[in-house]
């Protein structure tokens, strides 16, 4: 905000000169100082700019501090061995003049394209699915935040292997009508142990593979009855699936079907432009005979691989995996023709609607959809060599700048810790495994931490109804979660503990609540109390340890930016938490409530509504709840 402000301007007036001074035009970084005596914001770029010049780097520091020390007043800027150019703001120029400040983040030209969660609509999310999703909503926000026009879409796999896993399941195992598919209650529970066995019964016999091939072509070709039993089955448990994540307060904008994809023939588009530039070849013999794959041996990144020949199109004719998202990534960046419409899906409690893709035209105006500049597909680290070769047939088509905007942010597993694995009966810790039913089911965790933080409201006597404790439970318990699964590194496996989420210390969804709590309910106590809750301007002479906590609140967009450019929301969790306990050091230290110097009151008055200001941002951002009692 006005620190990026008076920044940018900084950086302006650098460029300027070293373009005239010395005819070089340099990309140039601010930074953060280690250190307040080495001021509020320091620029790197004389080391870099001493060798295109062949000069020592802190002369030229220091010829530059002495050339533009007039126009950086009224701060200060100094130079610093062994080549920094280091800025010293002033204190009350920057307090009262960034009061008067009114900041409005441009729009970005760029559409961000996000699709995350992305769960086979046949059987119940787990665990590992909720990582995906807390990630992908972060990550949205984040771009949000910045004002990019970001769209966020779930991609629905309905017309897959394992959709058809449990069509072959309830027609031939059950022998289930339509009808159950639209009577039974959690459904996405009950096909969640029909796939387990739908898995066995085609690892132990090869009619049922054959079967279930058949099942798919039938799907993918529209045949009757597995089609409808396929679209009522990937549409009843999408709502499922919708559902737990409303939970987390977690929507989309869209919800792009395989289905359609197929139907639309958006693929068949594709197939023929993979064809004619020659991009995938025809295998006449061996185990790929009648196949078409996209040969990648020569490529750089695939010749370390035994089999780097991708299956796209089986000998059956119907389309692997890949091939669809090769299909569907050309269409995200508006490279293939608009060829489906779009309608109502679902509409949320807060009345937002999420849109799925159709082949039927309606009467509603649904937005704009696709024709993305940057496209980020959320995905776990197994799915990298799929992702590696949709990139890759973008290069091979032509279309390197999209390759380029093709970003895979992937992410590793989840497992729970051995002393969590122990209470639900397993000798060693699990990994999420659908197809063999080995997991924990979505809705399940999000009942266990609730039930949890529950435990740990009451054992604190907090003065709340049995109605509040069950909100506050609810809100503690996503908090606990989204914290959990987003303070680690995308690259970190979680061993996911209950008793570490939910701890009220620490580095915490809990801690960080706690916070804005304590917060809130201190400007209401000081209200009640007849103290003064509006801030006088100007401020003049802030203490150094304020100005410290001030500074670091006024990281806040840096840090967004650093998180954005990383790719890493971990970058955000880490700086609110330094915030909560910055935060707690202060009110400790400087009491509220006893103050009587005025002047002494009002500069902690401005540093409280700035805590409040930037943890209010955090959480918005992190889509996690404020209560209203802790």
């Amino acid at each position: 905000m006005w620190k990026n402000e008076l920044n940018k301007r900084f950086t302006e007036i650098f460029k300027n000169f070293i373009k005239e001074k010395y005819g070089v035009l340099l990309n140039i970084f601010e930074e953060e100082p280690p250190a307040l005596k080495y001021g509020e914001v320091a620029f790197s770029f004389p080391l870099k700019l001493s060798k295109e010049l062949k000069r020592k780097p802190y002369e030229l520091a220091k010829e530059i501090e002495e050339n533009l020390r007039e126009k950086f007043y009224p701060h200060k800027l100094v130079s610093f061995p062994p080549g920094y150019l280091n800025i010293f703001y002033e204190r009350n120029f920057y307090i009262n003049e960034g009061k008067k400040f009114i900041y409005e983040k441009e729009p970005k030209r760029e559409k961000i394209l996000i699709e995350h969660t992305n769960i086979n609509p046949n059987k119940a999310a787990h665990i590992g699915h909720l990582r995906n999703a807390i990630l992908g909503d972060v990550l949205a926000n984040l771009f949000k935040y910045m004002n990019y026009n970001v769209e966020v879409h779930n991609y629905i796999d309905n017309t897959g292997v394992q959709v058809a896993d449990v069509v072959l399941g309830l027609i031939y195992l059950e022998k289930k009508d339509l009808n159950f598919l639209e009577e039974i209650e959690k459904l996405d529970y009950y096909t969640w142990d029909l796939y387990s066995k739908v898995s066995k019964e085609i690892e132990e016999k090869k009619e049922f593979l054959a079967l279930r091939n058949e099942i798919l072509k039938k799907i993918e070709e529209d045949i009757e009855p597995e089609a409808t039993y396929a679209k009522l089955l990937s549409n009843k448990i999408l709502e499922c699936h919708l559902k737990t994540m409303w939970r987390l307060n977690i929507t989309y904008d869209l919800l792009p079907k395989e289905s359609e994809i197929l139907k639309s023939e958006l693929w068949k588009e594709t197939f023929e432009i993979l064809k004619s530039k020659k991009v995938i070849l025809y295998e006449k013999e061996g185990q790929r005979a009648g196949c078409w794959v996209l040969p990648l041996r020569d490529k750089e990144n695939f010749s370390d691989l035994q089999e780097p020949e991708k299956i796209l199109v089986r000998s059956n004719g119907t389309v692997t995996y890949t091939g669809k998202d090769i299909a569907y990534q050309l269409w995200k960046f508006g490279i293939l023709k608009e060829r489906f419409c779009f309608k109502p899906f679902y509409k949320y409690e807060n009345g937002k609607v999420v849109w799925e893709t159709t082949m039927e035209k309606g009467e509603v105006v649904s937005p704009p959809f696709g024709k993305g500049d940057i496209v980020i597909n959320v995905i776990d680290v197994r799915q990298a060599y799929l992702q590696k070769i949709v990139k890759e047939a973008l290069k091979l088509l032509g279309y390197e700048k999209e390759a380029n905007n093709s970003i895979h942010f992937s992410y590793e597993m989840v497992m729970l810790s051995e002393k969590e694995a122990q209470k639900i009966g397993e000798r060693k810790k699990i990994k999420i495994s659908g197809r063999k039913g080995v997991g924990i089911k979505a809705d399940d965790f999000i009942d266990e931490l609730i039930r949890r933080a529950k435990e740990e409201i009451l054992k604190r006597n907090i003065d709340l109804n049995e109605n509040e404790v069950e909100k506050l439970s609810k809100e503690i318990a996503q908090g606990a979660l989204k914290v959990y699964f987003l303070k680690f590194g995308k690259e970190k496996v979680i061993n996911f503990d209950f008793e570490e989420a939910l701890n009220f210390d620490g580095d915490t969804g809990p801690y960080l609540q706690y916070a804005l709590v304590r917060i809130n309910s201190l400007i209401k106590k000081l209200k009640k109390e007849g103290k003064e809750i509006k801030v006088k301007m100007p401020i003049e002479n802030m203490p150094d340890d304020l100005w410290e906590y001030l500074m670091h609140l006024e990281n806040f967009d840096y840090k967004i930016e650093k998180a954005i450019k990383n790719l890493d929301p971990s970058i955000l969790v880490h700086y609110l938490i330094e915030i909560a306990k910055n935060f707690h050091n202060f009110y400790h230290n400087h009491p509220f409530l006893k103050e009587e110097n005025f002047e002494i009151y009002n500069k902690r008055l401005f540093l409280l509504y700035k805590f409040q200001e930037k943890l209010k941002k955090g959480f918005e951002i992190l889509n996690i709840p404020i209560p209203e009692k802790m």
